[in-house]
């Protein structure tokens, strides 16, 4: 256990502001900040331009695939699906297969949208790898991956839980 932690609560920042955590979370809050205010005329939230992104590059899936393999809750996915849907990025259609899973897919309307949206966060990407000392942006990815790693895991698989069809034998396919 650390026994640099401050024990007057009015005491000067020590350590917990220029500690790991509190740095990478100061660090995660500008960059939610600036992307978020980069997507405001798009009306979009970066999550649900993550959301959008994963159905572009993984095909139609459901709220809960995706909650799945992104680690959020499904009630959240769920929502922010749905004002995708009301925005005209996403439609919902049920699953050929088990009637009660609703898929969401892309709309043809939101493909310029969607690529304006990764552009921008490519373009904040950009700025934060010329915030690193040299060329250490992939040096710098590896260690957020191992911290991610340490933390939580190999994330899931971005994948449908149920198949789209049953092939003639009765399996998944």
């Amino acid at each position: 256990m650390p026994t640099d932690l401050p024990t007057d609560p009015h005491a000067e920042p020590g350590p917990w502001r220029e500690g790991m955590p509190h740095l990478l979370w100061r660090a995660q809050q500008a960059a939610q900040r600036r992307l978020q205010e980069s997507l405001e005329d798009l009306g979009v939230t970066t999550t649900q331009l993550a959301l959008a992104a994963n159905i572009q590059d993984y095909g139609p899936l459901s709220a809960a695939d995706l909650a799945r393999a992104l680690r959020l809750t499904p009630q959240s996915v769920t929502t922010a699906m749905n004002q995708l849907v009301e925005h005209g990025w996403l439609t919902r259609r049920p699953h050929p297969v088990h009637k009660r899973v609703v898929l969401f897919d892309l709309t043809p309307e939101s493909a310029e949208s969607l690529r304006e949206g990764r552009l921008r966060a490519a373009e904040l990407g950009d700025r934060m790898s010329r915030a690193l000392a040299g060329d250490d942006t992939g040096a710098f990815l590896g260690q957020l991956r191992r911290i991610r790693d340490e933390l939580e895991g190999d994330d899931p698989p971005v994948a449908p839980l149920w198949p789209e069809r049953v092939d003639a034998q009765n399996r998944r396919t």
